[in-house]
């Protein structure tokens, strides 16, 4: 993952590319955490996204509606991905489905 919002996977046998997206968003500015088969990130606002970690396509994003506690979250110091939950916590915390992104609480 780059500053600019490039997330990018390489072979681990050959260091070869094997795929690189780009968020509409910017960058993840937490890292990435990734489940068996989705690569998660989080950021400012309260955003959470998620990348199909064997294709880097897009599957979902989620960003704080302005002038919620949401809108005033921090980048998470942690994303945690729980059976079918992702949950983003940075003194707060907001919890997801791991599918959709929908906000759950």
């Amino acid at each position: 993952m780059d500053i600019s919002g490039t997330v990018a996977a390489f072979s681990t046998q050959t260091g070869a590319s094997v795929w690189n997206t780009s968020s509409d968003t910017g960058y993840f500015s937490s890292g990435l955490y990734q489940s068996t088969d989705k690569v998660y990130g989080g950021g400012s606002v309260a955003t959470v996204g998620c990348i199909d970690k064997s294709t880097g396509k897009f599957q979902w994003n989620f960003y704080g509606q302005i002038a919620t506690d949401l809108w005033e979250k921090r980048a998470p110091d942690n994303v945690i991905i729980e059976g079918n939950n992702v949950a983003s916590i940075d003194g707060g915390v907001s919890v997801h489905n791991a599918d959709t992104g929908a906000l759950l609480w």
